[in-house]
């Protein structure tokens, strides 16, 4: 049976399905994302749940749509293991990649700022579900802190059904000082109500009271539901001249709220469906601060958005190619490995183009929804393309194919479970001796001997010389013809199995699938 690229299609999708899962309920702590080799790190265990549940979907389809349980397995087991060192090799080459993007940094500046985190426990609940499960936020305001200039001030405060300013308005001129900060950050929880008036009150009371003649005041306040509120609470950071950046995070916010306590005070408001486009939106509250917090060195720009889609889609790209390779391999043909690969460079680019938009789109569960259809859609192009390139490539081949490593089986010859015999190789029962039994009726008269008729000399064996040889059914593209016609030609199982590297039972299938007896 013929495995069209459809059924790879559907198995790279429910690949795509399984690797959200991993991807979003795997998290290895201690990891700084802040560092180099953190962040790869961290990227790499993160898609290898991707290519893992991708790669043994997709070796396992063709075996499961033939009914060959013995090629499922081995299909299951070498796809998960080769899928999994692809998206892990791929998330760190992706992520590197990625991190290609060119970076403002501010040379110098003489802002303090407040950054006010809401810390209630909605942020994280059940496994990976919640607005903020993996502490993006957290991430974002340390990434923040590294970026500020040494003259510049800063303070944390942490709010949830209260408010608490973990870290003092402070410089950061010494590297302890912005360890202390980033310490203060990691001290925010997932837990308690919100009142956002307690959070906006703190922040401000702390600029306030520490407050310096030239020095922009401003606040990055972060909230991801609805709470307690008074509009006093922004006019007084009006009059104290403080700007409030406010950033609603998921669909559970009062956008109108929090736009009208940005307008007021001269800041801006940010909604925000995924928790992941935390950093760059804090970096960029930095360089829109009205111009204090964002002096550039002299010709540097904002990154162009179509410089970073282009890096996502080359870093999608380049993890399907791994998890190609990872399949070619499982195939084990040199033709294979070759249309495996494209086929998974081409799929990985065309779901890297998909992707944003895809979450983008889909808003529900605070990107979450968005996410998993965007992973869905990756795997089901991953698939689909590889299994296309290999209809184009392998099948089209007039050449043998070629093994790549001698300790796999070959293509298509493996079967754990006994194959029945074929109806001509059955063995014929031996006839069974009767039992001994003494005469008890009476002894008939002999019977004369009737001379036997010599039997016919023997016929001879027909011709096989007309037979064409089994290597010109080589040239045949259909694996599964080939053999049937081979065996049409007057093989035996056993010779045609023996050529084309197969089991008998394979030859047997493919003759019965063309018809041939």
């Amino acid at each position: 049976m013929k495995v069209r690229s459809r059924w790879f299609i559907l198995s790279g999708a429910l690949g795509g399905v399984l690797g959200f899962l991993l991807m979003e309920m795997v998290k290895v702590p201690g990891l700084d994302p802040r560092t180099l080799s953190g962040n790869l790190l961290r990227m790499s265990i993160y898609f290898a749940g991707f290519g893992l549940a991708t790669g043994l979907a997709l070796g396992m389809t063709e075996g499961v749509v033939q009914r060959r349980p013995g090629r499922a397995i081995y299909g299951f087991f070498m796809g998960m293991i080769l899928g999994g060192v692809g998206g892990f090799l791929g998330g760190a080459v992706g992520q590197a990649i990625y991190s290609l993007v060119p970076r403002t940094h501010i040379v110098h500046s003489t802002s303090d700022l407040a950054i006010a985190l809401d810390s209630s426990g909605s942020m994280r609940t059940l496994f990976f579900l919640g607005n903020d499960p993996w502490g993006e936020r957290r991430s974002a305001a340390k990434n923040v802190i590294d970026r500020l200039a040494p003259t510049d001030r800063v303070a944390i405060v942490d709010f949830d059904n209260e408010a608490k300013v973990v870290h003092p308005l402070s410089f950061l001129g010494t590297d302890a000082a912005r360890k202390a900060a980033k310490e203060a950050v990691d001290q925010i929880d997932d837990t308690g109500g919100t009142n956002l008036s307690a959070g906006l009150d703190a922040a401000v009371g702390e600029l306030a009271a520490r407050k310096s003649p030239g020095r922009p005041r401003f606040i990055i306040f972060l909230t991801d539901g609805q709470g307690e509120y008074s509009p006093e609470s922004a006019s007084r950071a009006r009059r104290e001249g403080i700007k409030v950046y406010t950033v609603g995070l998921g669909a559970d916010v009062e956008a109108n709220l929090l736009g009208g306590i940005a307008a007021e005070t001269g800041g801006r408001y940010y909604p925000v469906a995924n928790a992941s486009e935390l950093t760059a939106l804090f970096e960029r509250i930095l360089r829109e601060n009205g111009g204090a917090m964002a002096e550039k060195e002299s010709g540097e720009s904002d990154t162009n958005p179509l410089l970073l889609l282009g890096l996502r889609i080359l870093s999608w790209a380049v993890m399907g190619l791994l998890i190609g390779l990872g399949q070619g391999v499982r195939e084990n043909t040199r033709e294979d490995l070759r249309a495996c690969a494209l086929g998974g460079f081409l799929g990985g680019a065309l779901g890297g183009a998909l992707f944003d938009p895809m979450v983008i789109l889909v808003k529900a569960g605070g990107g979450l929804a968005g996410r998993a259809l965007a992973d869905i859609v990756v795997g089901a192009c991953i698939g689909g393309s590889m299994r296309l390139a290999q209809e184009k490539i392998v099948k089209a081949s007039d050449v043998e194919l070629k093994p790549i490593l001698a300790i796999l089986p070959k293509k298509a010859s493996v079967t754990f479970l006994p194959s029945p015999l074929p109806p001509q190789s059955r063995p014929e029962p031996a006839p069974q001796p009767l039992p001994f039994r003494p005469e008890s009726r009476p002894v008939e008269p002999e019977r004369p001997v009737v001379q036997a008729r010599p039997s016919p000399p023997p016929q001879p064996a027909p011709e096989r010389s007309n037979r064409p040889p089994l290597s010109s059914f080589a040239k045949i593209a259909n694996r599964e013809e080939a053999m049937a016609k081979a065996r049409g030609a007057g093989y035996s199982l056993s010779e045609v199995a023996e050529h084309f590297g197969v089991t008998a039972s394979a030859v047997k299938r493919a003759a019965n699938q063309y018809g041939v007896r």
